[in-house]
Parts: structure tokens; C-alpha cells; sequence
């Protein structure tokens, strides 16, 4: 007997409403008993010293914070979508607007937010929102109205947040496929157990958030308290002092970093009978790097680059380099880049110098991702940590790969 198929319209009809559902009553259960809590506290708003409407308001932040995590683990999970992705799209995300103009013409994302819209709807006509209603109610309108009201409000949210986590997990899948780590989305048991953590995280949190509302209204009455004391261009002044104080620091730490290095490759450039050229500043705008080491006519150029943290990707690129900065969890976030640049012209063996090498550094080329470590060779240039570089020279291998020592 021939086995029977399951088609993919099947699939689509059923498997995106029942999301939709899941969406819409799950974080609904989860919330409720966030607001039930945050309720009670509200009732001692005098003795913490907060408004009532504070308590609301972080309600709904709280709801905001379910709805996203939730979307965005069914979009990430999404299979037959990253399928999808892959075989007719080639793994490559389009434009900022040409994602959401894509995933809008998909029949899979009006069948999930319909049916999510759908059941939200019962939900709030119901009374199932208390924190909603408590804003609605106040409006001279009727009851019903009011809810109304706050359905397109929460309508709006979801259509919005539905169609940028659509966005971001495409994103999120092409890197996963440029780091080769798409096994990450494979694992059931993986699966299971983080929509576990999202539907207990927020029950179990939740008593100590409103000890959080309280400092961060605290932090932002003292920010107010300071604001009046100053005039509008005195604040503005003094919020642009505090960011070039904190740019400052950052630039003086890494002037600091570099001269210590400098000073260990002159130790040991004496040492082990090194001929030392340090450059000036100006040399350096005009070389590109910090200098370089002769020995037997042969010499050995080296530029220190920063390193901003353990946890802040590097990847090189033909035309420059790039830091990339992560806001959000780690699998999921929004990030910017900083680009600079690590290029240098010379005649001889040219390095790399990373005050540390971490597990996050990477080399775009030919389409592809690869992550490099201590001692690997990208195009004409070798990278190195303080330490390695330091004890190439004693060896004099300095300028050999891995491979070649």
C-alpha cells in the first residue's frame, strides 16, 4: 500500500492558525498572572511611594516582552519557512523593506496573525486585560468602545511585532548559515526546552521586577531633578560631556594598552638583537601600523588593533574590518557596525596584534564565514596575541602560520 504524503497547503492551513492560537492564549495564561501580581503590589503604591498607573504601565511591558519572546521563538522555529529560505532564496535576505515587503506577500504570515487577532479579540471582549482596560476605561466613551479601542492597540502591536520577528529570523538564519551552525535549529530537545524557559521565566521573575521599577523610577527622578536644576542647553551639554568623558576613557585605555605593548616588544627586540623602528604619529597615519623589527635584513611589520571586549565579533574583509556590536540575547538581537580600518602596505611579513584573541574573530571571503585564531594566516597577514608575538621572536619564526612552525 503506498504511503500517504502530507501536502504543504495542508500543512500551512493547519500548522500557522494553530501558531496563531498558541500565540495569542499562552502569553495571555503567562500574563495573567504577571498582572494579578503586579495588581497587589499597586495596592501599596503609598507605601513604595509610586503611582498606581506606574504599576499598569510596567504590566504592559511587561505583556510586550511575552509577545515578542514568543513571536520570535515561533518564527526562529519556523522549519518549513527556513526551508523555504534556503532552497528558493539561496540563504540571502533582502533589503530592510524588501523583507517586510516579502513577508507580507506570504499567505503563512495573514494565516498566523488572523488567527491570532482572532482569539486576541475574544480575549479582550471578555475582560481578559485587565492592564488595558485600566487605561480605556478612562476615556468618555463606552465600555465596549473602550475595548475596542484597546484591541486595535494591541492589533496594531502584534501586526507590527509578528512582521519584524518574521524579518529577524531570516536574518538570524543566514548568519547561522554563514557560521555553519544551523544544528543549533535541528535539536528538538533544544527547542522544547527554550519555549519551556519563555513560558516560566516571567511567572518566576516577576516578583522581583517591581523592585527594578522602583530604582529605574527612582534613577529617572533624580535624572528629572538634575534637568531642572539646568537649562535645556545645560543638559544637553552636560549629557554630551558624559558621552565624550566615557569615548575618552575608552581611547585613553587603549593608548595605554598599546604603549605597554610597545615597551614589551622593545624588551624583548633587545634581548634577542632585534633592530626596533617605532613609529611617530604622524608615521603611523601615513604607514598604516606601529612599526617594525629588523633582523639578518629581513624585517617584520606589525600593527596593535583594539579589542573591545571578549565578547565583540571581529570579522576582516578585503576592503576593511568591522566590529560587531549585539543588543538583545544571544541568539537573537539587533547589532550595528563599526567599521575600521586594518590595512597596511609593506615590503615585508606583515602582523596583526589583538591584545586577546577570543573565539569571536572571523574572515569574510569568498562568500563565506571562517573563524581564525592565534597564528592563522588571512590574505598577506598573520594575527597575534601579545604573548605569541613575543615568543616568535625569540624562536624567530616571527611571520609563520601554525602550519609552517
Amino acid at each position: 500500500m503506498e504511503e500517504k504524503k502530507s501536502t504543504p497547503m495542508r500543512n500551512v492551513f493547519i500548522l500557522y492558525p494553530l501558531r496563531g492560537f498558541v500565540i495569542a492564549l499562552v502569553p495571555w495564561l503567562t500574563h495573567v498572572f504577571t498582572y494579578r501580581h503586579i495588581k497587589e503590589l499597586s495596592e501599596d503604591a503609598d507605601i513604595m511611594g509610586i503611582p498606581e498607573y506606574a504599576f499598569f504601565l510596567f504590566s504592559l511591558f511587561i505583556l510586550a516582552l511575552i509577545y515578542n519572546s514568543f513571536t520570535l521563538y515561533f518564527a526562529t522555529y519556523d522549519r518549513e519557512e527556513m526551508d523555504r529560505f534556503f532552497e528558493k532564496e539561496d540563504g540571502k535576505t533582502l533589503s530592510f523593506f524588501g523583507e517586510r515587503r516579502h513577508a507580507l506577500s506570504q499567505l503563512p504570515f495573514y494565516l498566523e496573525l488572523g488567527s491570532s487577532l482572532l482569539f486576541t479579540a475574544a480575549l479582550v471582549f471578555l475582560g481578559g486585560f485587565g492592564d488595558i482596560d485600566y487605561f480605556f476605561f478612562r476615556l468618555p466613551i463606552e465600555r465596549r468602545a473602550a475595548r475596542l479601542l484597546g484591541f486595535l492597540a494591541l492589533a496594531l502591536y502584534l501586526f507590527l511585532l509578528m512582521l519584524d520577528r518574521r524579518c529577524e529570523a531570516r536574518k538570524y538564519w543566514e548568519q547561522l548559515s554563514e557560521r555553519n551552525d544551523l544544528k543549533r535549529l535541528e535539536s528538538k530537545t533544544r527547542m522544547a526546552l527554550r519555549g519551556l524557559v519563555i513560558v516560566l521565566i516571567y511567572p518566576i521573575a516577576t516578583p522581583m521586577l517591581p523592585f527594578l521599577l522602583y530604582f529605574a523610577i527612582n534613577l529617572i527622578t533624580i535624572i528629572l531633578g538634575i534637568a531642572d536644576m539646568l537649562t535645556g542647553v545645560g543638559f544637553i551639554l552636560t549629557v554630551a560631556a558624559i558621552v565624550g568623558a566615557i569615548c575618552l576613557l575608552k581611547r585613553l585605555h587603549f593608548y595605554r594598552i598599546t604603549r605597554k605593548i610597545e615597551k614589551q616588544i622593545k624588551a624583548a627586540a633587545e634581548r634577542f638583537e632585534y633592530k626596533l623602528r617605532l613609529y611617530t604619529r604622524e608615521e603611523r597615519k601615513l604607514h598604516g601600523c606601529n612599526g617594525y623589527l629588523e633582523k639578518d635584513e629581513r624585517r617584520y611589520y606589525f600593527k596593535i588593533m583594539a579589542s573591545p571586549s571578549r565578547f565583540t565579533p571581529l570579522y576582516f574583509m578585503q576592503g576593511g574590518a568591522y566590529y560587531l556590536y549585539k543588543f538583545g540575547t544571544k541568539n537573537h538581537y539587533r547589532s550595528f557596525e563599526r567599521h575600521v580600518q586594518y590595512g597596511y602596505d609593506a615590503p615585508g611579513p606583515k602582523s596583526i596584534l589583538l591584545p586577546r584573541i577570543t573565539n569571536y574573530i572571523f574572515v569574510k571571503e569568498d562568500g563565506s564565514v571562517r573563524r581564525i585564531c592565534e597564528g592563522d594566516v588571512f590574505w598577506n597577514y598573520i594575527i597575534y596575541n601579545p604573548a605569541s608575538f613575543l615568543g616568535n621572536l625569540e624562536r624567530e619564526c616571527i611571520g609563520r602560520s601554525n602550519a609552517e612552525r
